[in-house]
């Protein structure tokens, strides 16, 4: 599968995230400063390529594990919730819609309905 230019760019940002996440984790093992500037700069270069990953459109299955990676990352490696004011609810509504947009999964037609 030919991998385009948006896919690449979220591959890389995908190792990118691992090796920033890698980093938050071993500060917050080994020190205990939440909240001070240290702390949130950690955090944030993680949240940065977060951001990033959730403006790009995927189109190979690289690029939906690294948007799968980053919801991860909102759930700190935890089962998947979702939160209305998360960054993990919008990049699951973006993988969502872009699955069905790839015709990978079928939409109900007018004669199906969901079971309430």
């Amino acid at each position: 599968m030919t991998t385009n230019n948006q896919d690449r760019e979220l591959i890389e940002l995908g190792s990118k995230l691992r090796l920033a996440w890698a980093e938050e984790r071993q500060f917050f093992a080994s020190h205990d400063e939440e909240g001070t500037d240290r702390a949130n700069a950690v955090y944030n270069a993680s949240a940065k390529i977060v951001d990033r990953i959730g403006e790009l459109k995927a189109s190979t299955l690289e690029g939906f594990a690294t948007k799968a990676l980053a919801i991860s990352w909102c759930q700190a490696g935890e089962p998947i919730e979702f939160h209305d004011d998360a960054r993990d609810g919008p990049l699951a509504a973006q993988l969502i819609n872009e699955l069905l947009a790839l015709g990978l999964v079928s939409q109900p037609t007018s004669s199906m309905h969901a079971s309430v």
